[in-house]
């Protein structure tokens, strides 16, 4: 881990409290912060508690100078619980302790000295000591934007795929948990499960499923797109918020590029001390974003371009030019490191915390969770959405088939589809009737969609190899296969035989499994038990 340089003798500001009359000043920060410790020592507190309870009137007396501090209670317990885990397993938290015990230290010489003789020496520790400070406020401000942007990705997802009524739920949520293993528990149970428990009762009472036969297997079919129709999107654009709209400008302003760049390049150094396995170059990436909301992040991206440039060029004879202050510049780069430190802490934490509340529905997705999670961006939450919501579904039917034992199996099937009138447009290029029924086939739920028949680009190659297409038939083929949306099915199989070993009443045993599915006895299916269609 990297040791903080010593203070420079001028510093960069620390964040200003707003001229409420209210937020104390740096004086009377300082002033609470010894009277804290006094107190604490004369209770002999452990050196753990004390650095907890320090951590606690540190957070009280700089609340006013942390930008988008929440205001609810839950979400401040939130931030209180993260950056105080003395006994937390992430890595980024020896970082934390480190800079706490060193607070502690000046916070104690300071102390001493302040109403001593030497006042040149209490004017040092005094540096060190806002400097210190500083840093604690950069690493709580790391924490603090992470975490809403967390909150405000989640939210955005929530809007935009269930509507204001979900987004009601979503803060009702928000303002009554913290942001722990409970609260997404809850998060899933409520988005997640209760949606797929929903959407299979519309399935049933709606007959939307297909039944086929070969030989001695039974298919049962769910559309995945029945269970999405469950969702209720929104669709107008998505207001975001501060916290998002900073993160956008990283990409669309060239000066916050530069920011970025600079900002990525002083953390992949910084945090060079927590493992790879821990914190991967996209979770890099991702709090350098997050770091980059902090305006003093500007002051280091000037600050390290003059000094790159005044190293490029030199100086020229005859001339002594100010060059940029090294110290000042150090201490920039250290508050980036802070930055990001507590930005890794809240990504970090949160996603161990979302994938172990998992646990209680997904036992082993774990980790494909968490590799899915990321960190906690808007197109990986969206990925997240509907894995969980298909997983669930196949969750939810496994239990069905489980008194079976088995007789059933469930699985997923992802079947490749595209327009209707992008492959009729093929006939113009060479497609016929023939080639067009070997290759695709058609989509129940979706008239104007085709599914292709081929699992695989091998499969595909090989049957057009068959077919004898010509080479503009076959790249204009290729071009759709490349940008076909998937149709997920779930398919319970039924194994007849197994079934008709351990009953005497076939018709009646068949009846009741089907029953289970949603499927009522005497309805009669295109294709119902006629071998038609494909096999799982």
């Amino acid at each position: 881990m990297p040791e903080p340089t010593e203070a420079p003798e001028t510093q960069s500001p620390a964040p200003q409290a707003p001229d409420d009359g209210q937020a104390p000043d740096r004086s009377q920060r300082l002033a609470a912060y010894v009277d804290k410790l006094d107190q604490l020592k004369e209770r002999s507190s452990l050196r753990e508690v004390m650095e907890r309870e320090l951590l606690l009137e540190f957070i009280r007396a700089n609340r006013a100078n942390i930008n988008e501090y929440p205001l609810l209670e839950t979400q401040q317990n939130s931030v209180i619980n993260l950056i105080c885990q003395r006994g937390g397993e992430h890595p980024a938290y020896e970082y934390v302790r480190k800079l706490t015990g060193n607070f502690i230290v000046l916070l104690t010489h300071y102390g001493k000295s302040k109403d001593g003789p030497d006042q040149v020496r209490a004017g040092e520790l005094r540096v060190q000591l806002e400097n210190t400070e500083t840093l604690l406020i950069k690493c709580l401000q790391g924490v603090v934007y992470a975490l809403g942007l967390i909150t405000d990705n989640f939210e955005e997802i929530v809007l935009r795929h269930f509507g204001a009524g979900g987004l009601d739920r979503y803060n009702a949520l928000i303002q009554q948990m913290e942001l722990d293993q409970n609260f997404w528990r809850a998060f899933i149970e409520r988005f997640v499960a209760q949606q797929v428990k929903a959407a299979f009762e519309d399935i049933r009472s709606g007959d939307r499923y297909s039944l086929t036969r070969e030989g001695q297997q039974l298919f049962i079919r769910y559309a995945f797109d029945d269970v999405l129709a469950r969702l209720n999107p929104l669709a107008q654009a998505v207001e975001k918020t501060r916290i998002q709209s900073a993160i956008e400008r990283l990409v669309t302003d060239p000066e916050e590029q530069k920011t970025f760049k600079v900002v990525l390049s002083c953390l992949n150094k910084g945090l060079a001390f927590i493992p790879e396995n821990v914190l991967s170059r996209a979770d890099v990436e991702f709090v350098a974003r997050i770091a980059c909301i902090d305006e003093a992040m500007r002051e280091l991206r000037d600050r390290y371009l003059e000094h790159l440039w005044a190293s490029r060029e030199g100086t020229p004879e005859g001339e002594s030019p100010e060059r940029p202050d090294p110290k000042a510049l150090q201490f920039l780069v250290e508050q980036a490191v802070a930055s990001g430190v507590g930005a890794v802490i809240a990504v970090g934490v949160t996603r161990d915390s979302f994938a172990q509340a998992l646990n209680a529905f997904f036992p082993a997705a774990q980790e494909s969770i968490k590799a899915l999670v990321g960190a906690f961006d808007f197109d990986s939450l969206e990925r997240v959405l509907f894995y969980l919501l298909e997983n669930q579904f196949l969750h939810l039917l496994r239990d069905l088939a489980a008194p079976e034992g088995g007789k059933l199996s469930i699985r997923s099937l992802r079947l490749r589809r595209t327009p209707q009138a992008g492959v009729d447009a093929l006939f113009a290029s060479g497609l016929t009737k023939i080639r067009k029924a070997k290759l695709w086939g058609p989509d129940r739920g979706r008239p104007d969609m085709l599914l292709f028949r081929q699992r695989t680009g091998r499969e595909l190659a090989a049957a057009m190899g068959l077919l004898q297409m010509e080479e503009p038939l076959k790249l204009a083929i290729l071009s759709l296969w490349e940008g076909a949306s998937v149709k997920v099915e779930a398919v319970v199989l039924v194994d007849l035989e197994m079934v008709a070993r351990t009953t005497t009443n076939m018709k009646a045993k068949l009846a009741e499994i089907l029953g289970r599915f949603g499927i009522r006895p005497g309805r009669k299916e295109e294709g119902e038990l006629s071998g038609e269609g494909q096999g799982a």
